[in-house]
Formats: C-alpha cells, sequence, structure tokens
C-alpha cells in the first residue's frame, strides 16, 4: 500500500515536525491518516501503492502548513523569501533579511531542533512595523496571517499574571499560551512590549528560549521547537536621548552603527545578561522615510479601493499625489510612528468619500477624483465611456407593447427579461410539441395526392382547415424565434454601442415580442378547437325599461371596435329593441370572447338630479360558436352580473369573476377590452382549461 519512499517521508516528516512524540507511535499515526485520506480520494482501488508526494500533501492538509515549508520538492529562493516579506513591511530591509536568515535555517533543515524556529528581539518605535512583520512571517511560513498568538505583556504587570499563559490549578485555568501551542505547534508567538511585563514572566521564558519547551502549571511539557518567538520592545528608541535618531524624523542624525550602540547599552541596562543571551538576534526597526511612507499611504489606498462601498458601486478611484502629501504631512508624528497616516487617510478621504456618496444618484462605473484643495480635499465624480453606457442602459422610457399597451422598460430591463423570454419560448415548443406539429403537417401534405384527402378536406372540420391551422402556428413560432434570437443579438451589442435611438428601438421591439410571446401561449397552450375559432356575441337587455335597449347597443358597439382594431372581421346588427348581433371572424376570436358570457350591469346618474339613488340597466351577453343558437327570452331574474360599469360615481369598471378592474369607464366602452379579456382568458388557463386536452391526436386525420 506504501512504496518505499512513502516510508522513509513519513519517517523524515515526523522526525523534524513532531519532535515531542516518540516513535513508532507518531510514524503509524502518519501513515494511518495517508491510508484514511486515500480512501476518500477518487481512484482509491486502483491499487496503486501511496507515494512520497502523496505522504507529503496530506501532511500539509493536516498541518496547515504550505508545501513550500513541508517539501523539498517545492524550492523557494532566498529572493523569494526577501520579496515576499519586503512587499509586506515597507522600509525594514534589515530586519526582514535577518528574518528570511531565519526562515532559511528552518527550510533546509539546519536550524537546531531542539530550540525554537527562531527567538528574535524586534527594537524600534512604535508604528514602524514591528506586528506586521509578525504577521506577514506567519503567513509565509505557516500559510495564514492567523497563526499567530499576540502576548500584549502590558496586561502581566503584577506577579500573578503568568498564570495566564500557563494555568492555575487552584482555580481550575489553564494556560493561554500553553493551550495555543498545543493546538497550533506551528505558528509565532508575538511577545509585545516585552519590557512592560513583569519581571518573572521574562524567567518563565528562559526554558523555552533555551530549551524549546515550556511545563505549564500542571507539569505538562509544551514543545516550541516549530514556534517562531517575536518579542517587541520600545526599549532604547527614545527619541530625545538619541538626539532625533530612531522614530520618525526624517532622516536619521545618527550613524547605524552609534544608534545599535545606545540601543544595546539601553537593552544591557533593562535586561539581565542571561535573558539577552538566549535571544538570536537582536533587530533594530529603523525610522521610516518619508518615501517609506509614501509607499504605505499608496498601500493604504489600495485597501479602500476593494472596501465593500466602492466594489458594489462599481467606482473608479484616482487619487493626485498631491493628496497623497497632505495625508503625510497631516497623518505623521516623530512620538507614534506611521499609525497616525492611516488615521489621516480615514479623515482626509474616506470620509469625504462616504459623504459625497451619500447623495444619491447613479454612480456606477464613473470616474472619482480626488484632488489637493489646500488643506483638505476635492471630490469629483467624472462620467467614463463604461458610465456613459449604463446611463444609457438603465434610461427607462414608456414604450408601447404593439397591442394597446404601454410599459416602463430600460435596456437593462431587455437584457436580463431576453433570457426569461427564451425559456418561454422553449418551454411553448415543448408543450405544444413543434415536432409532432410539423409531422402531422407533412403526413397532410403527402396525402394531398390521394383523391380520397379531398373527399373530407373541406367545411370547418376538414383536414384543410387542420392544415391551415397547423401552418399557421408553426409559422408563428418559427417567426417569434428568429426575433427573439435577433433580439438577444441586439441586447448584447447595445451596451457597447450606447446609441439612445438603438436603445429606444430595441425596448420597442421587446416589448411588442413579450406582449407577443404571451398571447402566443395562451392561444396555443390554453385555447380549446371552438376556441381557435369565430365568435357570434349576442346582446339582449334585460329588462324593458327606457335605456335598457341603449345600453344593450353600447354594448355590442364596444365589443365591435375591440374587434376592429384587433384586425377581425366584423359584422354589428342593431335593431331597435336592443337585440343586437356582433359577428366576429378570425382566429381565436371565440376563445377571448367566451369569457364576456353573462349580465353587464351600467349605473348611470338619475335623469331627476333630484334623486339620490342613480339608474341601473341590465344587458345579458352570450358568445356562441359557429351553429349554436341564442336563447330567445331573458328574464331579469335569469342575469347574474359578471361586470359593473360606472359612469355616476368611480368612473370604473370591474369584473367581479376575475377581479380585473380598471378606472376609465369611457376608455372600456370605446373598445379597450385587452385587460379584461385576458384576465378571463388566463383565469381559465390557471384552472386547467387547456388546449391540450381536447386537441387531437397527430396523424389523426
Amino acid at each position: 500500500m506504501f512504496d518505499r519512499g512513502a516510508i522513509e517521508r513519513v519517517y523524515s516528516l515526523a522526525k523534524k515536525f513532531m519532535p515531542t512524540q516518540s516513535f513508532p507511535g507518531k510514524g503509524v499515526e502518519l501513515l494511518r491518516k495517508a491510508a484514511l485520506t486515500r480512501r476518500g480520494l477518487p481512484g482509491a482501488g486502483s491499487g496503486l501503492p501511496i507515494d512520497e508526494p502523496a505522504i507529503e500533501d496530506m501532511f500539509a492538509k493536516q498541518t496547515g502548513l504550505p508545501m513550500h515549508v513541508v517539501s523539498p520538492r517545492v524550492p523557494v529562493s532566498y529572493e523569494e523569501m526577501i520579496g515576499f516579506l519586503s512587499e509586506r513591511v515597507l522600509g525594514q530591509d534589515d530586519a526582514v533579511g535577518a528574518i528570511c536568515d531565519v526562515l532559511a535555517l528552518y527550510k533546509t533543515g539546519l536550524a537546531n531542533p531542539d530550540r525554537p524556529i527562531g527567538v528574535i528581539l524586534l527594537v524600534g518605535p512604535t508604528g514602524v512595523g514591528k506586528t506586521e512583520l509578525a504577521k506577514a512571517t506567519a503567513e509565509f511560513l505557516f500559510g495564514s496571517r492567523d497563526r499567530i498568538f499576540r502576548v500584549d505583556l502590558s496586561e502581566y504587570k503584577d506577579y500573578h499574571s503568568f498564570e495566564k499563559l500557563i494555568g492555575d490549578p487552584k482555580k481550575g485555568t489553564t494556560g493561554m499560551l500553553t493551550d495555543f501551542v498545543r493546538k497550533s505547534p506551528f505558528g509565532v508567538i508575538l511577545l509585545d512590549e516585552f519590557e512592560k511585563g513583569h519581571s518573572n514572566i521574562a524567567d518563565l521564558f528562559l526554558q523555552v528560549f533555551d530549551d524549546g519547551r515550556l511545563t505549564d502549571a500542571y507539569g505538562e511539557t509544551v514543545g516550541f521547537q516549530h514556534a517562531l518567538l517575536l518579542l517587541t520592545s520600545n526599549v532604547g528608541s527614545d527619541i530625545s536621548a538619541l538626539e532625533h535618531a530612531i522614530g520618525f524624523a526624517g532622516e536619521p542624525k545618527a550613524s547605524p552603527e552609534r544608534i545599535e550602540r545606545e540601543v544595546r547599552r539601553a537593552l544591557e541596562q533593562h535586561y539581565r545578561p542571561e535573558f539577552l543571551n538566549r535571544i538570536d538576534r537582536v533587530l533594530f526597526m529603523r525610522p521610516l522615510r518619508r518615501e517609506d511612507l509614501r509607499r504605505i499611504a499608496r498601500r493604504e489606498l489600495g485597501k479602500i479601493y476593494k472596501r465593500e462601498g466602492l466594489v458594489e458601486r462599481d467606482l473608479l478611484l484616482e487619487v493626485d499625489d498631491g493628496v497623497i502629501d497632505l495625508m503625510l504631512d497631516e497623518g505623521t508624528d516623530t512620538k507614534y510612528g506611521a499609525r497616525p497616516l492611516k488615521r489621516a487617510i480615514e479623515e482626509l478621504l474616506v470620509v469625504p468619500l462616504a459623504r459625497a456618496l451619500l447623495g444619491g444618484g447613479e454612480r456606477r462605473f464613473q470616474l472619482l477624483r480626488v484632488a489637493r484643495a489646500g488643506h483638505d480635499v476635492s471630490l469629483t465624480f467624472e462620467p467614463t465611456e463604461a458610465s456613459r453606457r449604463l446611463d444609457n442602459l438603465e434610461r427607462r422610457a414608456r414604450v408601447s407593447d404593439g397591442e394597446g399597451g404601454v410599459v416602463s422598460l430600460s435596456l437593462s430591463d431587455v437584457r436580463s427579461g431576453v433570457g426569461a423570454l427564451y425559456e418561454s419560448l422553449v418551454n411553448l415548443e415543448r408543450i405544444a410539441d413543434v415536432t409532432g406539429m410539423r409531422r402531422e403537417l407533412a403526413s397532410l401534405e403527402a396525402r394531398e395526392a390521394s383523391p380520397a384527402f379531398w373527399e373530407d378536406a373541406f367545411g370547418r372540420s376538414g383536414v384543410l382547415v387542420r392544415r391551415h391551422r397547423l401552418s399557421v402556428e408553426i409559422r408563428r413560432l418559427e417567426i417569434l424565434r428568429g426575433e427573439l434570437d435577433a433580439v438577444r443579438e441586439l441586447a448584447e451589442a447595445s451596451f457597447i454601442e450606447a446609441d439612445d435611438s438603438v436603445a429606444r428601438e430595441l425596448t420597442d421591439t421587446f416589448a411588442r415580442l413579450r406582449r407577443r410571446l404571451t398571447r402566443a401561449e395562451r392561444e396555443i397552450l390554453h385555447f380549446d378547437e371552438r376556441d381557435q375559432g369565430d365568435a357570434h356575441v349576442v346582446v339582449t337587455p334585460a329588462g324593458a325599461q327606457e335605456g335598457a335597449a341603449a345600453w344593450a347597443v353600447d354594448l355590442a358597439r364596444m365589443y365591435a371596435s375591440w374587434a376592429r382594431e384587433r384586425g377581425y372581421d366584423v359584422e354589428l346588427d342593431l335593431a331597435e329593441d336592443g337585440l343586437c348581433h356582433v359577428h366576429v371572424t378570425g382566429a381565436y376570436a371565440h376563445g377571448y370572447l367566451r369569457g364576456e358570457a353573462g349580465g353587464h350591469r351600467l349605473l348611470t346618474a338619475p335623469a331627476d338630479k333630484s334623486q339620490r339613488r342613480g339608474e341601473a340597466f341590465l344587458a345579458r351577453v352570450e358568445v356562441l360558436a359557429p351553429g349554436e343558437q341564442p336563447k330567445q327570452v331573458v328574464r331579469l331574474d335569469d342575469v347574474s352580473p359578471i361586470r359593473s360599469y360606472d359612469l355616476w360615481h368611480s368612473h370604473g369598471v370591474r369584473d367581479r369573476v376575475t377581479g380585473h378592474a380598471e378606472g376609465d369607464t369611457r376608455r372600456v366602452l370605446s373598445g379597450k377590452l385587452d385587460g379584461f379579456l385576458e384576465a378571463q382568458a388566463d383565469q381559465r388557463s390557471a384552472k386547467g382549461d387547456a388546449r391540450t386536452a381536447t386537441r387531437p391526436d397527430r396523424g389523426a386525420n
């Protein structure tokens, strides 16, 4: 199961990285984990042995160590180490180089295996990068900036504070430091401001620095052989004592040699010799030059570019060099180093930017130019080619749907809606069985050569009518698909063109296409055989009161106006007694009009204005298919109103069956009926009154 190289690699990894555990147990445990890992991978049953790379990969995942630390097969040059840390810690080349020396010893296996990876004292004023160096080292060596345990020694000034690190049996508490190292033996231990801790803290760490191990309050030993200990101290960084040579004061006035002598003298005065003697290296973090701070400022600006508020708005940020100079002037301090620079960036740039963004308005893809204005900054939003395209994309316009309706659409609506329309069309073609329709049409056309074909070819139920309807429906779907493909291509190109006229034409086309597709879905899927044909509308006044006949005539004219506007052939027969006939000839006339059957009630103002109640008139509407006969007698009690028309109070029309309502009664009576007719048809569709249930089988003719 394991080849020889894998077993040897397990031995070397266990020996190097698991010194506190014993053989053979630690080696066997690694082999067991490798076998379990292989079991869950593809090809686990192939019978191939586990090799050396598989062992290294498993170990890296188990420990969280990067492969360049675990495997000698992943080379890392000294220059790569320098580049990684220098990119994150600016202006501290000497300290970076010294840290890389320690990392090189660990990577190559030349470090003392019985001591920590390194014990390094970082000396320098606040705000020059000591903590950032620790985090960057953890990121390179252990794969994450979070593999760091920070101890702020300013919180460990009293005698018993060391118990927080190693535990206290009397209180039943465990040590924070020992717990961390047990769980994460590979990490950076940052002992911040070490000089502020109680003297027994230094005594506690003597055994860690010397032997790489620490015994907790319960007598259990914790190994630090794979921990890098970084101590920071401000001892020796007094600016006035070194004639402004340390801290933030431009170019140092003292030589580096003098600075080092003064720092060592200060350290020797504060720390005992046995403590300093166990420190591997003392690194002086030098003052940051103005050019270093400029690079830090640019890096902080880069972080601002990535903030959620700018990313979500797709804003382009351009900061002039003068603004960076202002930040350096306002954000540097000899006492606090570079830390005030971040506050200056927030106050001079981020806060004004937040105020500007609160102003509202569409800013996406615009250029935000930040320039210096004395001791302040000015912010200017400038349009870009992309923002102009976006403005064109988002601009809404009221367009006609081609059938009397008006909708508000933007180019963005079109681009996002094309996909939904395409899915609807594909679904329509699938349910309507376009392939079967084509087969049936081909079969009918092939039978035309037979004399028997013509025997039952004519008439409303003849095969010629069937063939014609199949041909029309197939062609209708083909036209919709072609137009939808064209709209989809234009929608993608429209953002690039950013042409107002193109956008207007495209939104118009999309609105009409969406409307036509909706009608096609309704007519092809949900209208039955009777619905596909002509309609005979009979309007009869209910009751003999004066005005009832006139109301019936108004209704008949309403249907005739609607039909003519939709391109149907109309024959209108108006009788003096109010019995009206409207013959509507054309495809799907019956399907749209059949929901009108029932009572239609009109409410008008009373002829006598002194009366408080209006006058109501009722008419019955019948919708017949060809060959059906209307009822001869209409009694008022037999008519149940389905719709009310108010010309007195609300001036609105409300359908009691569908709930659809419109506010302009006279507009509806002029023939603007689509809202009511479509609501009726869609309600029937929702109840399952679908054409597919009554459609004849393909090839039945």
